[in-house]
């Protein structure tokens, strides 16, 4: 099996198990505290979208390393961003953990104000929100995908960069050039 076939291979099977975990695997159901403020902010809807989010992060790239680059480059970082994406979703998952808005969007079916729940971890509850979508989405914070995605190209980039400058570091520090004419 040549390497394209292998690379193919494992971005098709990182591809079905980000879709699979994603769209029929539900977060761990974590339980709360009634008086846990971190989770009862109001719900605010995303300042950046998913999409701007993605086609920022996946498509303007993709473009540019296909324009400026090559297909092995290009390969290189959409399964480099695939497993970014498998990490994130699976880290979610796995933690369950309860995003700021949570009880404003479960809407769980405990009175937080009845004495009986004070210093109680609640993990028998319901949530009145009918909404499968918006629930599951509030059992995900851990960690930010939209951090985690939109870091992944920056970090590229800056370890290019980091890799580009090696060279003139070391004319500098073998005495060969000043530090301006690696600068400038």
């Amino acid at each position: 099996m040549d390497d394209s076939t292998v690379n193919k291979l494992c971005a098709t099977f990182f591809i079905v198990i980000v879709v699979t975990l994603y769209y029929f695997v539900d977060p761990i159901k974590q339980g709360f505290w009634c008086d846990d403020r971190s989770i009862r902010y109001e719900y605010r809807d995303l300042i950046i979208s998913l999409r701007t989010i993605l086609i920022s992060t996946l498509c303007l790239p993709c473009f540019t390393i296909k324009f400026f680059g090559s297909n092995v480059l290009l390969r290189k970082y959409f399964f480099g961003y695939l497993v970014n994406l498998f990490v994130t979703i699976f880290t979610k998952f796995a933690t369950g953990r309860l995003r700021p808005h949570f009880i404003a969007v479960c809407r769980p079916n405990i009175d937080c104000e009845n004495a009986s729940f004070a210093n109680v971890y609640i993990t028998n509850y319901t949530c009145e929100n009918s909404n499968y979508w918006d629930v599951k989405q509030a059992r995900q914070s851990f960690f930010s995908g939209h951090a985690s995605i939109a870091f992944y190209s920056p970090t590229i980039q800056v370890l290019l960069l980091f890799f580009g400058l090696i060279p003139g570091l070391t004319q500098i520090l073998n005495h060969w050039h000043h530090w301006s004419d690696v600068a400038f």
